[in-house]
């Protein structure tokens, strides 16, 4: 599982760019507004005319053994609110462990915004007692940034151990890791470049560098692990 040509293969390597489709841009923020509610009309419309964006560095949510493992997003920033933050490295339990890193949302000076992540050294050692591998990456970054209608975002991840990632990563590229014995289930399903968009779009775009899910078909450890987050929310 842990080639030495791995780090080698994918250092530096860039997730093509993404577009959020923006056909309907102007879609965001149209649920109907609450009649009753007093915040429902002005201050809403106002909120929905400014881009946002917002990052963070990871988020865990795992289950094991029947135990709740947390930890909320690491570092996060918003334009709309603390626009800088970074963490010396994070440790979850004895199962994930993230590195210093950093994270930044500022809006620019054509009225768009930029969020953005960099960190180094994450490990996530919930596999290997049952017979998988230990998973890292040793560089990554995220950023996204709005534009006249819709969102672009751009990821990097470098010196993957555990599991291989092409040079080019297209978006919502899946890598499982198999189980221990053929046949078994696989321990963890990893998806790099994550894209995720509203449905119908809006021009809305969030990026997760990596998300592992783990024994994604039920297992002594389940939930997911998030790394490098940006979202990206252009004009309403």
């Amino acid at each position: 599982m842990r080639a030495s040509s791995v780090a080698t293969v994918v250092v530096g390597a860039v997730a093509a760019l993404v577009i959020a489709p923006a056909a309907q841009a102007t879609a965001l923020g149209s649920t109907a507004p609450d009649p009753t509610a007093p915040d429902s009309t002005d201050a809403r419309a106002a909120r929905a005319a400014d881009p946002d964006a917002t990052a963070a560095i990871g988020r865990v949510n795992l289950v094991v053994d029947g135990e709740q493992v947390t930890e909320p997003p690491i570092a996060p920033c918003a334009v709309s609110g603390e626009q800088a933050n970074d963490t010396r490295g994070v440790q979850v339990g004895d199962l994930v462990s993230y590195g210093s890193a950093r994270t930044g949302c500022a809006p620019n000076e054509d009225g768009t915004v930029t969020a953005w992540t960099e960190g180094r050294r994450f490990t996530l050692d919930a596999l290997t007692e049952y017979g998988g591998p230990e998973l890292g990456v040793r560089t990554y970054s995220s950023s996204c940034s709005t534009v006249e209608n819709g969102s672009t975002a751009r990821m990097t991840v470098g010196g993957v151990r555990g599991f291989q990632v092409p040079e080019e990563i297209p978006p919502n590229h899946t890598v499982l890791v198999p189980g221990a014995n053929e046949g078994d289930p696989p321990m963890a399903k990893i998806v790099l470049n994550e894209s995720i968009v509203p449905e119908p779009p809006t021009g809305e775009l969030t990026v997760n560098t990596v998300r592992i899910e783990l024994f994604p078909e039920g297992g002594p450890v389940t939930g997911e692990v998030e790394l490098g987050s940006v979202t990206c929310q252009p004009v309403g």
